[in-house]
């Protein structure tokens, strides 16, 4: 944003995917409800209920002590998998294209090798 342009409108987050997303991976954590109260230093379990069911929004400092206590990025809290996929498989991309153009290299070189084979036991045939 240039200075003296206009702020943009913030995004909008689905509240009831980022529930869907923390109940996801504590379970894939093992991890109880009660055991998540204990661990953000909750009085009951229904304010975690309520995060879970996209009823509240977890307050920041819940947030980021989940997304550690689950190893998550912020993008795998906000998003579904398929989006969080998108964006991981476009911040990998660079990876993706070197290791791709390291495969193609290795293809022409077995080509080769395997053309220079080939004449080398023709001549040794023939």
């Amino acid at each position: 944003m240039k200075e003296g342009e206009p702020l943009e409108h913030r995004p909008e987050y689905d509240i009831k995917q980022i529930g869907r997303n923390l109940k996801r991976f504590r379970k894939a954590k093992n991890l109880s409800i009660d055991e998540i109260k204990e661990y953000l230093r909750l009085g009951s379990v229904q304010a975690v209920y309520k995060y879970e069911r996209g009823e509240n929004y977890p307050p920041a400092d819940a947030m980021f002590a989940l997304m550690e206590l689950y190893e998550i990025s912020l993008g795998d809290l906000l998003y579904s998998c398929e989006e969080a996929q998108e964006t991981s498989l476009y911040v990998k991309l660079p990876d993706l294209i070197s290791i791709d153009m390291a495969i193609a290299r290795h293809c022409i070189r077995v080509k080769k090798y395997r053309g220079l084979y080939l004449r080398h036991t023709d001549s040794l045939a023939g």
